[in-house]
């Protein structure tokens, strides 16, 4: 039996699982502007002199890009590439057009992508922008990088990309009358044959995907748990309630009931930022479980963890990480794909 939940996501924090003939319509008209949108920005396209690799995806949200990024930043440094990885400003205020890891107030200033991805990858240079092609020219000229990894770049035109990965849940059916509003797609279907590869769950089948294009299969691993000062702990024997500002927070509450007793949930929209608002909802949440520990994903400790001065336990969180059903599969078609971009530049003019 599931836990009571409370849900302050709102309309906007949600995609609707039936929708209107209104909003279908409003959807097929979306997805036409979306296709005029690429055709545009496709015909002034900004070439990186190092390979790009970009990961992204078809539906709003809740698909697993930031870690993919990672583990396919891990794959490529086995593999002997030195990855810079390159996220937008998603949920964070654009003081600064541009946050780079290597900047004194990144873990302060840059949004929580970003700071996931710097933690997760503390070898590889990180840089956030409000115009990703911008902070993809900072990494062109970074000698500590030899290769850019986009983060969420699917639907960025500007950018030229040698390999486009796109990722899919399963959970949004591929059909042109799903894409927003009246469902949540970004764009129509027919999308994905741009696609150089796609990325499904484990034991996800889904219908209509185009043929001829790599499928490669992951699943997410629950790392254990980490108090605020990022040390290990051990599951709360009085249990959790889960407390989550994210587009997809099911896989988180069924991760975190895999562990302990969760008495309750509340779920916030995506990249929820700290308020007083969320605050107040917050503290009203817990006052129901005195007993039972908070418990939050890494992305909203990113946003939340030097702003949380509530009183009653510290919340824990849950360290997730996404694992290739078969990496020495992915790892040889990069290597190969990424050798053959190689031979054509070195034989342009």
């Amino acid at each position: 039996m599931k836990s009571p939940l409370t849900d302050l996501r709102g309309v906007t924090g949600q995609v609707p699982s039936r929708s209107g003939l209104p909003l279908r319509i409003l959807g097929v008209l979306y997805g036409m502007v979306a296709s005029a949108h690429c055709k545009i920005n496709r015909q002034s396209r900004i070439v990186t002199r190092k390979p790009l690799i970009s990961l992204g995806n078809l539906e709003v949200g809740g698909t697993g890009k930031t870690p993919a990024t990672l583990a396919i930043g891990e794959l490529l440094r086995k593999i002997g590439f030195r990855p810079g990885l390159l996220t937008g400003l998603a949920g964070q205020s654009r003081n600064h057009k541009i946050c780079r890891s290597v900047d004194p107030w990144f873990f302060t200033e840059a949004p929580d992508e970003a700071k996931l991805l710097a933690a997760g990858s503390p070898d590889c240079p990180v840089v956030a922008a409000h115009r990703k092609w911008r902070g993809a020219r900072i990494l062109d000229d970074d000698p500590a990088c030899d290769i850019i990894i986009l983060d969420d770049g699917f639907q960025h035109h500007r950018l030229a990309r040698d390999i486009d990965l796109v990722l899919l849940s399963g959970r949004e059916p591929l059909r042109v009358d799903r894409v927003l509003p009246g469902g949540g797609l970004r764009e129509f279907p027919g999308a994905l044959h741009r696609a150089s590869g796609l990325i499904l769950p484990e034991g996800c089948g889904m219908a209509d995907l185009p043929s001829g294009k790599p499928l490669f299969r992951y699943r997410i691993v629950e790392q254990g748990l980490r108090n605020w000062n990022g040390n290990p702990v051990e599951p709360d024997g009085t249990g959790y309630v889960c407390i989550s500002g994210m587009a997809a927070p099911e896989r988180f509450e069924e991760s975190a009931a895999g562990i302990a007793h969760v008495a309750g949930r509340l779920r916030f929209k995506d990249h929820a930022p700290w308020t007083p608002a969320i605050e107040t909802a917050i503290e009203r949440f817990l006052r129901k479980y005195p007993d039972s520990r908070p418990l939050i994903t890494e992305k909203d400790a990113a946003r939340w963890q030097n702003k949380w001065d509530l009183s009653g336990k510290r919340p824990h969180i849950l360290r997730i990480s996404m694992r290739w059903q078969n990496p020495a599969e992915l790892s040889l078609w990069l290597e190969n794909t990424l050798r053959s971009i190689r031979r054509d530049q070195s034989s342009s003019p």
